[in-house]
């Protein structure tokens, strides 16, 4: 049953405006944020010689700060008090080796520690650079197309299948409709699918090129390479 609400009667002559009742009364729009200007400060940090900002600079303890001040903590009270600092009890020792809490060896202490640095790059590293910095560290240089060798055997006619076309679409076809009820596949589902299909294709010419029946596909496999920088 909804009910009735109704608002004091005004004094005489006086005008009252009426608005909707809603969480947007009394919003102001929100304006999108603008991207900061291309300054010395947002790009390289403050310039040089200019001194840096209180976030950025090195904050020391209170007690190094103020000579001869005692940190109070409630270690004698044995239980937490919120207004009072945290103790820095002892390293407990268990006596025994335990292998599952135990911090293991420090890597300086390990056989196979070296003091020369290696970095590790991953699918997941951020290169500032992009692309250029990924060249300049695999010593590389960025080709684009496929090489001129590739093409040749690609625009060869003896070197094509028969509706080769049709055959392809029918693969996509395959890997993102017809084994797949999903609108928009995601890409760890249809992506081996159509790998597969694409290698079946190449199988069928391995009797005019017996080198194609020798290959070997391994699945979840990590490639890496090592490779020094001067």
């Amino acid at each position: 049953m909804a009910g009735l609400w109704w608002p004091a009667r005004p004094a005489a002559g006086a005008l009252r405006a009426w608005a909707p009742r809603g969480p947007h009364r009394g919003k102001t729009a929100q304006v999108p944020r603008r991207p900061l200007p291309r300054t010395p400060w947002t790009t390289r940090g403050p310039p040089p010689g200019a001194p840096l900002p209180r976030s950025w600079q090195d904050k020391r303890p209170v007690q190094e700060q103020i000579p001869g001040l005692e940190q109070v903590t409630y270690a004698g009270k044995q239980h937490f008090v919120p207004w009072l600092a945290r103790p820095r009890l002892p390293r407990w020792e268990r006596g025994w080796h335990d292998p599952r809490h135990s911090p293991g060896p420090r890597y300086e202490a390990m056989p196979l520690y070296k003091e020369r640095v290696c970095y590790v790059c991953h699918q997941r590293t951020k290169m500032l650079e992009g692309v250029r910095q990924a060249l300049w560290l695999t010593k590389t240089k960025l080709m684009e197309g496929l090489p001129p060798k590739v093409l040749s055997i690609i625009d060869e006619p003896a070197n094509q299948l028969e509706n080769e076309d049709e055959r392809v679409q029918n693969a996509i076809s395959h890997a993102r409709v017809w084994i797949t009820t999903e609108l928009i596949p995601k890409r760890e589902s249809y992506c081996p699918v159509l790998l597969e299909d694409l290698l079946h294709l190449c199988r069928t010419m391995a009797s005019k090129y017996p080198s194609l029946s020798k290959r070997m596909l391994a699945r979840d496999y990590k490639v890496a390479a090592a490779w020094e920088r001067g």
